[in-house]
């Protein structure tokens, strides 16, 4: 609590008999102790990072600076692994909802090629998912809608707008020619 509350706390020896109740420092032996508090951007406290010894520790400015140091990396690593799992949770939504859609959703990167799609491309178009996942629209349309379509995706990419009601031939994997919108 006090390193949290003052942001660094340091004890050369006693820590034992300091803090009898806790298991780790029981299990440890501890003698000495330094810790530091960890805080998010906007200054959340969310953790301490800390030194526990079995002898005694001498704190020097070096130690303290290095300490710290740790502490800023332990701190940005635990922020990034945050948000890695809130982005998997929230593509796991995603998922579940455009697999339980009438529609086939799709997602293509900045180079036009589909990173996204739903299962429902199969029913349109005769392709699962992962045959369709690493090409482009393109690939499935007749070459002169190709060259439409590639026309209207290129303008709409450069002034950054949305692909909204855009007609467009595609070939299904037996041959046929189906209209998608």
């Amino acid at each position: 609590e006090k390193t949290l509350r003052l942001g660094f706390d340091y004890h050369h020896r006693g820590v034992g008999a300091l803090f009898p109740e806790n298991a780790l420092v029981r299990e440890l032996r501890a003698e000495g102790y330094m810790g530091v508090r960890l805080c998010d951007p906007d200054g959340t406290a969310i953790g301490v990072l800390m030194v526990l010894s079995d002898r005694p520790l001498r704190l020097t400015h070096n130690d303290r600076v290095v300490l710290e140091y740790f502490a800023a990396r332990a701190t940005a690593e635990t922020l990034r692994m945050e948000m890695e799992q809130r982005a998997r949770s929230s593509e796991e939504r995603f998922r579940h909802l455009a697999e339980s859609l009438a529609d086939w959703i799709w997602e293509i990167d900045a180079r036009g090629v589909y990173t996204y799609a739903s299962p429902k491309v199969e029913m349109l178009l005769g392709y699962p998912p992962t045959e369709i996942i690493g090409r482009t629209p393109f690939d499935f349309m007749p070459p002169d809608e190709a060259e439409r379509v590639r026309r209207i995706f290129d303008r709409l990419a450069e002034e950054k707008l949305p692909i909204r009601d855009l007609e467009n031939w595609n070939v299904t994997r037996d041959g046929r020619r189906v209209c998608l919108l």
